[in-house]
């Protein structure tokens, strides 16, 4: 999972934010995923 922290002032200020889930199929192995 990739994830967001938003920041203010060099300090974090925020909840993160999932930005990249889903990395594991079903059966839970992992997937590559091609953005070209």
């Amino acid at each position: 999972k990739v994830v967001f922290v938003p920041f203010s002032g060099g300090k974090p200020n925020g909840a993160p934010v999932d930005v990249l889930t889903g990395f594991l199929n079903k059966d839970e192995k992992w997937i590559e995923i091609d953005f070209s």
